[in-house]
């Protein structure tokens, strides 16, 4: 869409135009969808073959996944959850575990039909205290899912404009972590997450990321974030800017499917390759609802991978390839 645009524009806006940004829209967001380099325009030009931000994107995957690169993570929906009954509610509301305090997990809620009805991250910050993430798209329905089956004393608060996330790839980005922050954590493992400071700005550090299992999230508050960037920028002279179309195409290349793009509620956690997540003892699990509803199960995701190069069949996910049932 060319109209409406910069209804939501996150801190680092001009900062990245002036690097050559070229922006897309996911739910109002600006988010940079690739990087055009010196002498090349900023700009998408559309048409029936690779276009020509391919090779451009093909650099940034290159760059991420062999030395550094930064994202900026700004369409993110980001929901607090705390009080009380805050425990409860996600155990009820959760077909998955919840994780420790200190650690990131993975909350698959599941419809009374069985289908997948949200798929969400949840870092728990205290006992009763935990944090919601979800693709921008779905902030809306997050919302109206826990706020309808809010029980007891539980707050429930939409953060998605106060806080930011980037996202820091490659094989030399805890180095260039460690060097900023001034301590090391290299020792920090996968799935959990560190407070510390870049330039005096209170940051938290999560290990871990579709792309990459040794990527960092660094959350912040919007605010901070300029500083931060640059702080990160200024220290590393192989870090480079990769786009939401990169980090796209590095998920796919990792075989990590996301909720709303590869499958939907129309598909089951087994269908959807997420029956390692469920705790069979939750209550959607027990439901015999559930455990006749086979039709859910007769297809599978499935990791498909192209070895012709030569052909410009490039699948960007929300592919679905059903073989014939008789």
């Amino acid at each position: 869409p060319k109209g409406g645009r910069r209804a939501r524009v996150g801190s680092l806006y001009e900062i990245l135009k002036n690097k050559g940004a070229v922006f897309g829209v996911v739910d109002g967001w600006e988010v940079a969808n690739w990087f055009a380099p010196d002498g090349v325009e900023a700009k998408d030009v559309w048409g029936f073959e690779r276009a020509n931000w391919f090779e451009h994107v093909a650099r940034e995957c290159q760059w991420a996944r062999d030395k550094a690169g930064i994202f900026d993570h700004t369409a993110v929906a980001i929901h607090s959850v705390s009080g009380p009954g805050s425990t409860a509610l996600l155990l009820a509301l959760s077909d998955s575990p919840l994780p420790e305090i200190g650690q990131r997990g993975f909350g698959v809620f599941l419809s009374r039909h069985g289908g997948v009805e949200l798929v969400v991250k949840i870092d728990r910050l205290a006992g009763e205290h935990y944090r919601l993430l979800a693709s921008a798209d779905k902030e809306r329905q997050v919302t109206d899912y826990l706020k309808n089956h809010r029980r007891g004393d539980v707050a429930i608060q939409v953060d998605t404009e106060g806080t930011g996330v980037l996202v820091l790839a490659g094989p030399m980005a805890t180095s260039l972590l460690t060097r900023v922050c001034g301590v090391d954590i290299g020792q920090v493992v996968p799935l959990t997450f560190q407070e510390g400071t870049i330039a005096e700005c209170p940051v938290r550090l999560v290990r871990g990321d579709a792309i990459d299992p040794c990527a960092w999230e660094i959350h912040a508050q919007r605010e901070h974030q300029p500083i931060i960037y640059r702080s990160l920028t200024a220290a590393s002279e192989p870090l480079c800017d990769f786009g939401l179309r990169a980090y796209e195409s590095l998920r796919l290349e990792r075989g990590r499917a996301r909720f709303g793009v590869d499958f939907s509620i129309e598909n089951s956690a087994t269908a959807a390759n997420l029956a390692n997540l469920i705790d069979p003892e939750s209550a959607h699990t027990r439901n015999e609802v559930v455990k006749d509803e086979c039709p859910k199960d007769r297809f599978r995701l499935v990791h498909l991978t192209i070895d012709d190069q030569d052909l410009p069949i490039d699948p960007w996910g929300e592919s679905s390839l059903k073989p014939r049932v008789k």
